[in-house]
């Protein structure tokens, strides 16, 4: 039921507080609609060398740059553009370099600069699949350091994919809380 308020189990039970598991599957939820929007997470390249499959570019190994020693690594980190973990929990300063980041991209891509926010999620991997296979494995040749046109264009692309992955995560809470997150931000404590 739409906003309705779970009540906890019972505390002799063992089991996780409502509030926990909630915080759990939002965070997970968040993971995997960014991840699906990563072209290395939804393809897998066959080949003469790699039979079985490369574990979408874990196996296309590079010249180790920034801790990156693969194609998969290096997409994670949006080509280097995002490659020092921060610390968790995050500091002020931390969130506050996000929100600037967050600011900075969705200034470059607005909402309106995207026709398919609204495409079935279950195409989602189709749409990242095509990245993948017109441009991730084009023009980068394995042990080597991709080029500075590889990486500018890559840096474009997955750019513009965590912009993507993140209005249509707020479409989802939308669609969930029955609220726009910018016209009520929903006020919620993750454990």
């Amino acid at each position: 039921m739409k906003g309705a308020k779970s009540e906890a189990p019972p505390s002799n039970t063992g089991a996780v507080s409502y509030e926990l598991g909630d915080s759990m599957n939002i965070r997970l939820l968040i993971h995997y609609v960014g991840d699906i929007h990563q072209p290395l997470h939804a393809t897998s390249r066959f080949t003469s060398k790699y039979p079985n499959g490369d574990r979408g570019g874990n196996s296309f190994t590079l010249t180790k740059v920034d801790d990156i020693s693969n194609l998969h690594s290096l997409w994670d980190s949006a080509l280097h553009q995002y490659s020092n973990d921060l610390v968790l929990p995050l500091s002020t300063t931390d969130w506050t370099w996000l929100g600037d980041q967050a600011e900075a991209l969705t200034q470059v891509y607005p909402e309106s600069h995207f026709s398919d926010l609204h495409n079935d999620y279950t195409k989602w991997d189709d749409e990242s699949l095509a990245i993948a296979e017109s441009f991730v494995y084009t023009n980068i040749n394995e042990n080597t350091v991709p080029s500075d046109a590889y990486l500018a264009q890559g840096v474009i692309i997955a750019e513009e994919q965590i912009v993507k992955a993140g209005y249509r995560l707020a479409i989802m809470f939308e669609s969930m809380w029955g609220v726009s997150a910018v016209e009520e931000p929903r006020k919620t404590t993750f454990l």
